[in-house]
C-alpha cells in the first residue's frame, strides 16, 4: 500500500484514500459522487470535473493539487510540488 509521507507530495487518489482510512464506497459517499466514478478516475478511464475534485478533495481534506489525477484537469504539470 502506498501511503504519503509527506504532505507536500502529489500522490495518486488511490493513496490518499487509503492513508485518510477510506474505502472506495466510503470516500464516494462522502463525496457525495458514484463510486464507480472514484474507481474510473483511480484507474485513469476519467478525467475528473472541477466539481468532482471539489468534493473528494473536500472528503478527503487535502489540497487537490495533491492529487496526481486532478492535476491535468487543473492546468498543472504532473511533476511532485517538492
Amino acid at each position: 500500500m502506498t501511503t504519503p509521507t509527506d504532505t507536500t507530495e502529489v500522490k495518486p487518489l488511490s493513496a490518499w484514500r487509503n492513508f485518510r482510512l477510506h474505502t472506495l464506497r466510503s470516500l464516494a459517499q462522502e463525496a457525495g459522487v458514484p463510486h464507480a466514478t472514484v474507481y474510473r478516475i483511480e484507474h485513469g478511464k476519467v478525467r475528473p470535473t472541477q466539481a468532482t475534485i471539489k468534493k473528494l478533495s473536500y472528503a478527503l481534506d487535502i489540497d487537490p493539487a495533491l492529487v496526481e489525477e486532478f492535476r491535468a484537469t487543473m492546468g498543472l504539470s504532473s511533476e511532485n510540488t517538492r
